[in-house]
């Protein structure tokens, strides 16, 4: 005789209701010792084996695909540990895809993904001009979507971080301590997040009336070329920088310290993305609050897919100024 969800609950004393959802992987929040009691009694019982192939198949899949372009960097690990963290508690599940930076991998991913069959697919973008090409390709295979990052103007779900607000903190803090000699190494000017944390950064001299201006050195967003970057930059008349992303931030505080100079005695630094926690550096530096923006992403994408809905939500987060001790007052 085949066995039911109804045996199935008659064997555990839960309803039927509850046993379907288990079976069926829905993400309903089911404490895991329930599922645990219901999936040992359905196999005990013989339920998994009876069932037909196209039955299995009728399944929903209920898993998400992530597209990462490095593991390497703790921006992006942050952000997957989000978006694992938010699939976890709905019964869901994750299929991580690694790029290593090459946009055809990342184009190939996205055709992967659709073969394998998952409910959505998020992609931690850090390449504005492939933005326009991973959504083409997504709307036209007809895939649920998020972007985390990008420009602003792209259509579908978005999940970013207000980079211009943190560019302005940084500029308002080191002001407000007095400084005005100040050096920005940026990351690629090309890109839009950098922009926008220059402009963010401008704008709080134009707010407190200073009418002096940064200097503005254009790097790459890497740690490796740090010796490079600074045979360009004078730093006689210097007493604050701002470094425009985490890892170049540290590996400019060792930089310096290794010249001798004492952090904030003789320079101040500012950073951007919270990476080291202190331990390592103690850096005032900006937080992209990355664990909440793939909490954030993964949840837009399984509630719209548990709705039958497609939607363009578009949610921006405000990072957040963390104060350690790199900075000080002159």
């Amino acid at each position: 005789m085949r066995v039911t969800i109804k045996d199935i609950a008659q064997a555990t004393g839960y309803s039927t209701a509850t046993v379907s959802l288990v079976l069926n992987n829905k993400p309903f929040r089911i404490p895991q010792q329930t599922r645990r009691k219901i999936l040992t009694t359905a196999k005990r019982l013989g339920y998994i084996k009876q069932q037909t192939e196209r039955a299995l198949k009728n399944v929903h899949s209920t898993t998400l695909g992530v597209i990462v372009p490095s593991i390497n960097y703790p921006y992006n690990n942050r952000i997957v540990e989000g978006i694992e963290n938010e699939c976890h508690d709905n019964g869901w599940s994750m299929i991580l895809m690694i790029t290593n930076n090459d946009h055809n991998w990342q184009l190939g991913n996205i055709k992967t993904l659709k073969q394998r069959n998952v409910d959505g697919v998020i992609v931690i973008n850090h390449f504005d001009d492939l933005s326009d090409k991973i959504v083409k390709l997504l709307i036209q295979l007809d895939i649920p979507y998020l972007v985390i990052g990008g420009p602003s103007d792209l259509p579908g779900n978005q999940v970013s971080v207000d980079n211009f607000y943190g560019g302005y903190l940084v500029g308002k803090h080191l002001l407000e301590l007095g400084h005005r000699n100040i050096i920005c190494l940026t990351g690629d000017m090309k890109l839009e997040n950098t922009k926008q944390r220059l402009a963010g950064f401008k704008y709080a001299f134009k707010e407190l009336n200073v009418a002096c201006e940064p200097t503005v050195v254009c790097g790459r967003y890497s740690h490796r070329e740090i010796d490079k970057n600074f045979s360009e930059i004078d730093l006689r008349n210097c007493t604050a920088l701002f470094i425009f992303n985490g890892l170049m931030a540290f590996a400019t505080y060792s930089y310096l310290r290794q010249l001798g100079y004492q952090i904030p005695a003789d320079f101040s630094i500012v950073g951007y993305d919270d990476l080291q926690s202190g331990y390592l550096a103690p850096l005032t530096t900006v937080s992209q609050r990355e664990r909440e923006l793939g909490h954030r992403a993964a949840n837009i994408l399984i509630r719209q897919t548990m709705t039958g809905t497609h939607l363009a939500e578009k949610i921006t987060l405000k990072p957040k100024l963390i104060f350690r001790q790199s900075t000080r007052r002159i």
